[in-house]
């Protein structure tokens, strides 16, 4: 057995659908094989044991090691027969325990929460256009968050589901 990481697509526009990871059996090819013949048979082997629905199309996406769930904003070019990574989303990155902003990141792939930092994907949002100047604090006033720079006026923020949950403590600005 080994295992491998599936993904699949549309087959009417080439839209993600779904992926997954897990053990399947070893591929058995003869010796001697051209390259063409091998490849036409591990295509042929990766279409069963990665058991696609019907008009989905199934992609081994094993040797590029990303955790499942990572190719949710990639699609497959239908007419090239490629996977195409959408582009780049863009986060901001906050020290937990200071509750500052400490880094912008973009990505073509989900930025993940850790133990020290909370993640905020600032996509499609007016902070966006700024993400290069976010550095700073973040504090609560009057219930809202602001973003405390060294220079400028505060910059409100809408945290939302992260100050819900409790991701990052706030301190209170008086």
């Amino acid at each position: 057995m080994v295992t491998r990481h599936f993904v699949f697509f549309d087959q009417t526009d080439g839209s993600y659908i779904r992926e997954w990871r897990g053990p399947v059996q070893t591929p058995t090819l003869p010796p001697g094989l051209s390259s063409e013949v091998r490849k036409s048979m591990l295509n042929l082997w990766a279409t069963a044991v990665s058991e696609p629905e019907a008009n989905e199309i199934g992609l081994d996406v094993t040797q590029f090691n990303w955790p499942v769930g990572d190719f949710q904003w990639s699609c497959f070019d239908l007419v090239d027969q490629a996977l195409l990574v959408e582009e780049p989303h863009h986060f901001i990155q906050l020290e937990r325990a200071t509750a500052c902003i400490d880094a912008g990141v973009t990505s073509a792939r989900p930025v993940r929460d850790s133990e020290t930092k909370a993640i905020l994907e600032i996509t499609g949002t007016p902070l966006e256009a700024i993400r290069h100047s976010l550095f700073g604090q973040v504090r609560r006033q009057d219930g809202q968050a602001l973003l405390l720079r060294q220079a400028g006026e505060p910059i409100p923020l809408d945290l939302g589901h992260m100050i819900e949950h409790e991701r990052i403590p706030l301190l209170e600005t008086t």
